[in-house]
């Protein structure tokens, strides 16, 4: 399957690396607003051809495009790939408002295109597997989701130096780059919430730089924590009235843990040595294949669910 790529940030070059472990996978094309950038990146890749006219690019055999250009662009992008015939597997977050999503989805319907948002934790082997293993919790209390990651390029913001990181007119912050691996995957596992609340500290770009929701349901409270100023260490949890589900990285989740209240314990680990990306790019490829326009894993219902929570928070 023919790829064409947008954008050259560190995620592409991981993306690359679990994608060539894929059979159907072949980096086709690269585009960048600067051809010699391209031309760098794609030849140091595999790539064959290499664009600066995104119109160009979409009018070449590829198959497929993997949007990982900033998030304010990932709704134009999408459509006109679409338009053009182009499968769709787009960076998270896909977009950061229902109706960009919306417009997105009916596009590609209209198209009878794939379009499917990169989400690496949901589709991964131990992600299944928490899901299998919630009925043991008993009944659901509380579940906190966090991840909070320093930024490198956060230094430079505090010399004055500010990068797109850091820019929310392209979609960029804490909410949208690392809050929604706390999102998206409650929505997978309990639902759209019932309602939102939150708060956000912004810096001086009015960037989120660090932020706090809880999202309500019928019997329980989910409690989200995001940064890109500061790291923590602590584990996610689900926690029910018999046992508490601890899980390593909600990014990126390879194992974890439950210990229940009468004192026994289970543990499970990913044995598979893959890049954990690598399962997307399979969801995707084989979603193609057999013809549908959404993964029945990262459904376009999800995705939609998950930028609503995105769009209330971002505006507290």
């Amino acid at each position: 399957m023919r790829f064409g790529i947008i954008g050259s940030n560190f995620i592409v070059k991981d993306f690359l690396a679990a994608a060539k472990l894929n059979p159907d996978f072949e980096f086709t094309a690269m585009y960048s607003r600067d051809l010699k950038k391209a031309e760098t990146f794609g030849k140091e890749h595999g790539a064959k051809y290499f664009y600066d006219d995104l119109d160009e690019m979409f009018k070449s055999d590829i198959d497929a495009v993997y949007i990982a250009s900033p998030i304010g662009l990932h709704e134009e992008q999408s459509i006109k790939a679409l338009k053009a015939g182009i499968h769709v597997l787009c960076e998270k977050v896909a977009t950061t408002t229902v109706e960009s999503i919306d417009r997105i989805i009916k596009v590609a319907k209209e198209n009878n295109k794939m379009f499917m948002e990169a989400m690496i934790s949901t589709v991964t082997p131990t992600f299944k597997e928490i899901k299998n293993n919630l009925h043991k919790l008993g009944k659901i209390r509380r579940v906190v989701f966090q991840f909070n990651q320093y930024s490198s390029r956060y230094d430079n913001l505090k010399k004055g130096v500010i990068e797109n990181a850091f820019k929310p007119e392209l979609g960029n912050g804490a909410l949208t780059d690392i809050g929604i691996y706390t999102i998206e995957p409650i929505v997978h596992l309990f639902g759209k919430p019932n309602s939102v609340m939150g708060s956000n500290k912004r810096l001086i770009t009015n960037a989120i730089g660090f932020g706090t929701g809880i999202l309500e349901y019928d019997e329980f409270q989910a409690i989200i924590m995001y940064s890109k100023i500061f790291n923590s260490y602590s584990e996610s949890e689900i926690i029910g009235e018999e046992g508490v589900l601890s899980i390593n990285k909600i990014s990126l989740p390879s194992k974890f843990e439950i210990k229940y209240r009468n004192g026994d314990y289970e543990f499970y680990e990913n044995s598979q040595n893959i890049p954990l990306m690598y399962y997307e790019i399979e969801e995707f490829i084989n979603c193609i294949k057999e013809g549908k326009i959404e993964s029945e894993i990262n459904t376009h219902k999800i995705t939609r669910d998950s930028i609503e929570v995105i769009e209330y928070l971002w505006n507290k």
